[in-house]
């Protein structure tokens, strides 16, 4: 099921997949995947369940949008494949959760990769 992923879309995976046992609303917020996809630093972070404040000056804008563009279609395509569900929360906050599909796809990609 991952053959024909993009980089960034297994990298996705492969976070949510890691922080899924935090038991949280989603398995991965998108701030983590901005720090762990992109290497965005955080300026601050906001609340205590990990969502941060990233500064577009920092950063750069035209990086920051692109980043956020990258992420927003990779989402759309996992969960246009069945891999998982994105989440837009009222409060600013938004994520991703593995379906069962992409919690199998994970775990068949990392049994593969320990095999090679």
């Amino acid at each position: 099921m991952t053959k024909g992923l993009s980089k960034l879309q297994l990298s996705i995976l492969r976070l949510a997949y890691a922080k899924r046992p935090l038991r949280r609303r989603v398995d991965v917020f998108t701030d983590e995947l901005l720090i762990g996809c992109f290497g965005f630093e955080p300026e601050y972070a906001r609340d205590m369940n990990g969502r941060f404040y990233f500064s577009q000056a920092a950063i750069g804008r035209g990086r920051y949008n692109s980043a956020r563009a990258s992420l927003s279609r990779a989402l759309l395509r996992l969960e246009q494949r069945g891999l998982g569900v994105q989440h837009r929360g009222i409060v600013k906050w938004s994520g991703f959760t593995l379906s069962e599909a992409g919690v199998e796809a994970v775990e068949r990609e990392a049994a593969w990769s320990d095999a090679t």
